[in-house]
């Protein structure tokens, strides 16, 4: 896929196709309003990153925009289904968002910010993470003490998630990270069980994640 290098008047255009082709949907489907929210916030955004900014700010708008985009992109898979309207017109559509998320990066600096843009988004960050520790006189009793663990943007990302679904399996977050093996996604969610921060329950086809209550 081409890179684009992103304008105000480009994503404007794609905003109102976005308005046209969603105003073919059902009068009250909820995803109408939803994708145009997205697609408002993901504008907006663009407009913000466009003002000088310290590079930390620009990493979380481009964070932020990455995320709307991959939500409005599941979306674009709901309406391509309900055949609502043309599949190519979706297609369309999903492709000028996918090039759009691309070129979020390239805002205000080119390849050199977007590097490191690119390295502070997946900086670990410090989280507490739950350690069990024996109870002086006690040894058959523990506590909960906290230690400093440290998870990558994904992580936080994956984490975000399951919170939000309550519970998740790898083929749902897969959707949201279209360009990341299932195998990788699986040593993201090993860290994160291994700071106790979500538990796995189930078997096999059945797996599935939730947020941990220690």
């Amino acid at each position: 896929m081409d890179k684009i290098s992103l304008n105000k008047n480009y994503l404007l255009q794609v905003t109102n196709e976005l308005y046209r082709i969603t105003l073919l949907f059902p009068k009250k489907e909820p995803l109408r309003y939803k994708m145009r929210q997205l697609s408002n916030e993901v504008l907006a955004n663009f407009v913000n990153l466009s003002k000088e900014k310290d590079l930390q700010e620009e990493v979380r708008i481009i964070e932020d925009s990455n995320y709307r985009i991959e939500v409005l992109d599941g979306y674009f898979d709901i309406a391509r289904a309900q055949n609502w309207v043309r599949p190519s017109d979706i297609l369309g559509l999903q492709r000028e968002y996918s090039s759009i998320k691309e070129g979020f990066l390239g805002v205000n600096g080119g390849e050199e910010k977007r590097e490191k843009a690119e390295v502070i988004v997946n900086a670990p960050v410090n989280v507490p993470a739950p350690v069990h520790v024996p109870i002086p006189g006690n040894p058959s009793k523990k506590i909960v003490k906290k230690k400093e663990t440290v998870l990558t943007s994904r992580q936080e990302k994956i984490l975000r998630i399951i919170e939000e679904k309550d519970k998740a399996q790898v083929s749902d977050i897969k959707d949201y990270f279209p360009d990341i093996s299932k195998r990788t996604l699986r040593r993201d969610l090993n860290g994160l069980l291994d700071c106790a921060l979500i538990n796995r329950k189930g078997e096999r086809n059945s797996t599935f994640y939730e947020v941990s209550n220690v």
